[in-house]
């Protein structure tokens, strides 16, 4: 009775343990929506303050051109910006993917602990299909 009782309560924390990822999972897709709309509304940003600078610059290099002087650098703000960006996108891509290994051994060790309890709970359908296995083996 009392290792029936265990088992019940071992199954239940279990589907508790189970419920808890899928809600982090979850959590973490819904999150990584967000950072991505995040992202592109930044990329977006940075075009869209990086234009005007650009036609100044471009108007910068005419009147530098017209005085014979060397022509500026062609504004590297803007690509700082969005090699930052596209950075910080590869960052969060890598920890998402590091989150999903992680949860899959989870899932893995759950697997494990599933088919232990179930040889614990029929140890003697286990002993059978040894001796079954032993007779196999021998001539």
């Amino acid at each position: 009775m009392q290792q029936q009782q265990q088992q019940q309560q071992q199954q239940e924390q279990q589907q508790q343990q189970q419920q808890e990822q899928q809600q982090q999972q979850q959590r973490q897709q819904q999150e990584q929506q967000q950072q991505e709309e995040q992202q592109q509304q930044q990329q977006q940003q940075v075009y869209l303050t990086s234009m005007p600078q650009q036609h100044g610059d471009a108007a910068a290099e005419f009147a530098a051109l017209i005085r014979g002087a060397a022509p500026a650098a062609r504004h590297p703000p803007v690509r700082i910006a969005v090699d930052a960006a596209a950075q910080q996108q590869q960052q969060q891509q890598q920890q998402q993917q590091q989150q999903q290994q992680q949860q899959q051994q989870q899932q893995q060790q759950q697997q494990q602990q599933q088919q232990q309890q179930e040889t614990r709970r029929f140890p003697q359908v286990e002993v059978q299909r040894r001796l079954r296995q032993t007779a196999a083996a021998t001539p």
